[in-house]
């Protein structure tokens, strides 16, 4: 017997209130051997909570980064998902930096990074 009801997710529609958009990249080249990203959507419309990482910086001698500025977390396993992807949500596109599960198995984590 399962320790999370199978229909939790769906009871908590409230908090998972946007839509993710996971998408791959079908690496090319151009003419010049510069690398092409071309999107296309793997999943489509998961439910998804978004906020911001916080502003933990990493100061090191030669320069000064945030490695994550958002948080999103999928309502489902989506064991697929790699940080060779990338998130939408509502129109911003994420990085995907690192994806991580819950020890259930039952949702998704991806700290992401603004792409500009």
């Amino acid at each position: 017997m399962s320790l999370i009801h199978p229909k939790l997710l769906e009871s908590l529609h409230d908090f998972f209130p946007s839509k993710c958009t996971i998408e791959v990249s079908d690496d090319s080249f151009d003419d010049y051997g510069d690398e092409v990203k071309d999107w296309d959507p793997k999943y489509e419309d998961i439910p998804c909570a978004i906020a911001p990482a916080g502003r933990n910086e990493v100061k090191r001698p030669d320069m000064t980064y945030v490695p994550a500025t958002h948080r999103v977390t999928l309502a489902g396993y989506y064991p697929l998902i790699t940080e060779k992807m990338q998130a939408v949500i509502g129109g911003l596109t994420l990085d995907i930096l690192l994806v991580e599960h819950d020890s259930h198995q039952k949702t998704t984590r991806l700290s992401c990074e603004v792409v500009r």
